[in-house]
């Protein structure tokens, strides 16, 4: 296969992967994402992608797993990637982790609105875990 086939086919995979996560078609969207992830694996989006619908088939472990293979192969420039992570580790329990990564894309970006939510909600379950 000539590499602008392999690049063809490959965005054929991310777009219908797209197509069945918009319409929420997790299972779907998982299969042609990770297929796409094959073929172009430096792709960090598509590996946010996979986070988010493997969060929504009930998938925590490769969510996370995804979320972080999305940052690492981004460098961390994409503070998007490292909400997920966070938004993730918020949605099962894992208050600690929400946290820290709440407050590590703060430091980066102290304006960021979807951390300072994150954050905030996060400190609301801490203090309430304590009391």
């Amino acid at each position: 296969m000539q590499l602008w086939e392999r690049a063809g086919a490959s965005a054929v995979l991310y777009e219908k992967g797209n197509e069945a996560l918009e319409a929420g078609d997790f299972p779907t969207a998982i299969e042609f994402l990770e297929s796409f992830s094959r073929v172009s694996p430096s792709e960090p989006h598509a590996h946010y992608l996979l986070a988010y619908a493997y969060y929504r088939v009930g998938n925590p472990g490769r969510a996370v797993a995804q979320a972080q293979a999305a940052i690492r192969l981004d460098r961390g420039r994409n503070l998007g990637y490292r909400c997920m992570l966070a938004w993730i580790y918020e949605m099962t329990g894992d208050t600690r982790r929400a946290y820290e990564e709440y407050l590590a894309i703060l430091h980066v970006s102290p304006g960021h609105a979807q951390a300072r939510e994150g954050l905030l909600r996060v400190e609301n379950a801490l203090k309430e875990e304590r009391e």
